[in-house]
């Protein structure tokens, strides 16, 4: 089994680098339109190929560099057949970027640090298409706000220890004061509100019950 795994990736791997090696050589020798369809088609083999390699034998190097290929394969492919608004494809690439984090996520659904940097590229992606076309500008910072505070929301949700939702409500308020600010009549009253929340929560620090913190107590030796 083990032969057969190495004699496969030896197969495939050594196939598509002549295959490079000689489109390398014709590219350097001819300039003509279907030179960038000749790298697509490619690309695309690649990650076939590689994809089938890593099905087979489970090789770790094989699925990197196919999903690469396949990636590359898929965005020269959307950029010459539909031409997308210029901040579509920064999304698209973003979103290849995720989808592996996920998929290993998903696959070992224990480590959720994995799904960190997948968060971190979904949630840029509303930030492309925010703010133009007539949006208010405070849209921005108010959505960056609101997606650093979730995370705390489902840390709680999985912990159920309250303070972390300190840090939350802090973003959500702060995203509603950028929202509310939209509307100029709110704005005073959103000053007023941010106000009180801030002294009702100073007071509630300085007067709640020693060792209410919703931590369990250290056990004394």
């Amino acid at each position: 089994m083990v032969k057969d795994a190495d004699r496969s990736s030896r197969l495939v791997g050594g196939s598509l680098l002549i295959l490079a090696g000689v489109l390398y050589i014709i590219s350097r020798s001819v300039y003509a339109s279907w030179e960038y369809w000749m790298w697509t088609a490619f690309f695309a083999i690649s990650g076939l190929s590689l994809g089938w390699l890593y099905r087979e034998t489970q090789a770790t190097w094989a699925g990197i560099v196919g999903y690469i290929t396949g990636a590359l394969a898929l965005l020269m492919l959307v950029i010459e057949v539909i031409t997308p608004d210029e901040r579509a494809i920064p999304a698209l690439v973003l979103l290849l970027i995720a989808a592996p984090f996920v998929f290993a996520w998903n696959r070992n659904r224990q480590q959720w640090g994995l799904l960190v940097p997948a968060y971190v590229m979904l949630a840029i992606i509303p930030v492309l298409f925010l703010g133009d076309g007539g949006s208010p500008d405070q849209l921005v910072p108010a959505y960056v706000l609101a997606v650093i505070g979730l995370p705390f929301v489902v840390a709680y949700l999985v912990q159920r220890k309250w303070p972390i939702l300190i840090p939350a409500a802090v973003m959500f308020a702060l995203a509603a004061f950028f929202l509310l600010d939209v509307v100029e009549t709110a704005g005073p009253l959103m000053n007023a509100v941010l106000a009180l929340a801030m002294i009702g929560g100073g007071l509630y620090l300085l007067l709640r019950p020693r060792g209410d913190d919703g931590l369990k107590p250290k056990r004394e030796n």
